[in-house]
């Protein structure tokens, strides 16, 4: 089974999916959005299955394809059926048995429910997927303690906590003689100290983890101390500060949080477009990128696939994962709207 890894570009893809060997067995790219119905429900499943019995048909029963095809079909709806995690909100399936290749990959992140059959994966999707949830971290500090959560399209994992326990009870032991110059003053160095500490904390998650955006959130009076103290690469990174209390649950700490740093992202995606067409490397439209892939010198793939055709998106999509290029989605990008929905950066 193919696993999803970082590959030199910002999309946690696997290569293999665009180094496929060509075969006489068709790629199945299935796609669910695996939240319960109204009725209660996985619908997803019913879809998929229409999709692939439909393919099914169009190809001659006796033939190499048509028994790639029917044993990756028993096989996806098999896992729909039994294995699929029901926490997970999307899924990301890319099958073909007749040339050994089995991908699965569930995310936090939903997806719109499709199945799509050819000679290459449809990846698209999964690449919009893995840039729109992104990666980053969320702190939430007071003065006792750290909560790490790390965030990805894959899922949502809550690091072991932190604490000072010297700080703590320098805080318990004070808080009775804060009203003294010396205390206080005592009070806030130790507080400096602890801020210090979660600082370097934070940025070391922060490099280890290659998180792409950061958020503090808990006590007011130490989420200021752990932002200034945070080195420069971290605090570049930091995208959002805020109050949350300690003992708020994960699942709330994320869905207030996340969200918010979603929109940052793509706020700053087409910042990033903007900067590149201000670029003297720039390439725009189509032809133009091309000639960059060719010559290997793809640096940069700007695309909006709102005006740019599928059968252009995937070639330029897959070459560019290809060449570890990095890649900018950016649906109904203004800046993108004069050159057909596409943009380049090249190399020197």
């Amino acid at each position: 089974m193919l696993k999803s890894q970082p590959t030199g570009h910002e999309l946690a893809i696997p290569l293999a999916l665009v180094r496929l060997a060509p075969a006489n067995a068709p790629i199945v790219s299935a796609y669910a959005d695996w939240r319960v119905s109204e009725r209660g429900l996985h619908e997803a499943p019913t879809v998929i299955e229409h999709h692939l019995r439909q393919s099914l048909a169009q190809l001659p029963v006796r033939g190499e394809a048509h028994a790639s095809l029917a044993a990756d079909a028993e096989r996806i709806l098999h896992y729909l059926a039994d294995q699929a995690d029901p926490a997970a909100r999307g899924l990301v399936i890319f099958a073909s048995h007749g040339r050994g290749l089995w991908f699965v990959q569930e995310s936090v992140v939903q997806v719109a429910t499709t199945a799509h059959v050819g000679d290459a994966p449809l990846l698209l999707p999964f690449a919009e997927l893995v840039q729109d949830a992104g990666s980053g971290r969320i702190a939430v500090v007071d003065t006792e303690h750290l909560r790490l959560i790390d965030l990805s399209y894959a899922g949502v994992r809550e690091l072991e906590g932190f604490d000072d326990d010297t700080w703590g009870a320098t805080r318990i032991s004070s808080r009775a003689a804060w009203r003294t110059a010396n205390r206080q003053r005592a009070h806030e160095t130790a507080l400096e100290r602890f801020a210090g500490e979660i600082a370097g904390e934070i940025a070391a998650g922060m490099t280890a983890s290659a998180s792409q955006a950061l958020a503090i959130a808990g006590a007011d009076e130490i989420v200021a101390l752990v932002r200034d103290a945070l080195p420069a690469a971290a605090r570049d990174r930091l995208v959002l500060t805020g109050h949350v209390d300690m003992d708020t649950p994960e699942e709330e700490v994320v869905e207030r949080i996340w969200p918010q740093m979603q929109a940052i992202a793509a706020a700053a995606r087409l910042e990033d477009i903007q900067r590149l067409l201000r670029t003297a490397t720039r390439a725009v439209g189509v032809e133009a990128v091309r000639t960059l892939i060719v010559n290997r010198r793809l640096a940069t793939l700007a695309l909006d696939p709102d005006r740019l055709p599928a059968a252009q998106t995937e070639p330029l999509l897959r070459q560019a994962i290809d060449q570890h290029s990095r890649v900018i989605i950016a649906r109904s990008a203004p800046q993108l709207a004069p050159f057909y929905g596409v943009a380049g950066e090249a190399r020197w």
